[in-house]
């Protein structure tokens, strides 16, 4: 039952791998003005280029080393360093939200141009997939201080 969380989280994480995550416009400064193309982009795609964000301000490619380090820290029952790592994660991932404010490159040359339209399914099950951790983490650390709590009580 204590893994249970664990492969929930994982299965999560790789529905977001197959699915698509961002709806991009793209636009050409030569074609005609309202003109774009709906450019779909899956999890797998994120995942690899993601990294070439941070060339553009955009760190949400981050939250995954995090959410792996959560992972790891919660299937050893370290709930706090569970806790911390995967909060770290849901903050880098809270800044892909900012991509709806940004105008990305679409080409080498600077001609094409995205701007994201809209989220889809991948990224709400990349967002899942952070937050069991957190919650679990969370909820575990509040039955243990509880439980301490509740222990001093007696004593005294």
């Amino acid at each position: 039952m204590q893994r249970l969380p664990v492969f929930a989280s994982l299965f999560l994480y790789a529905l977001s791998l197959a699915s698509p995550a961002f709806r991009f416009v793209k636009t050409f400064s030569t074609s005609a003005a309202g003109a774009g193309t709906p450019d779909i982009w899956n999890g797998l795609t994120v995942l690899l280029l993601g990294w070439l964000g941070f060339f553009f301000l955009q760190f949400g490619w981050a939250a995954n080393p995090w959410y792996l380090l959560s992972l790891c820290w919660f299937w050893t029952d370290r709930w706090r360093g569970a806790a911390v790592m995967s909060g770290i994660a849901l903050v880098f991932a809270a800044n892909t939200l900012l991509l709806f404010r940004q105008t990305l490159p679409a080409d080498e040359a600077g001609v094409g141009k995205l701007n994201l339209e809209r989220l889809e399914v991948g990224f709400f099950f990349w967002i899942s997939a952070l937050l069991i951790p957190f919650v679990w983490s969370a909820v575990q650390l509040w039955r243990s201080q509880s439980w301490h709590s509740r222990s001093d009580d007696r004593i005294t």
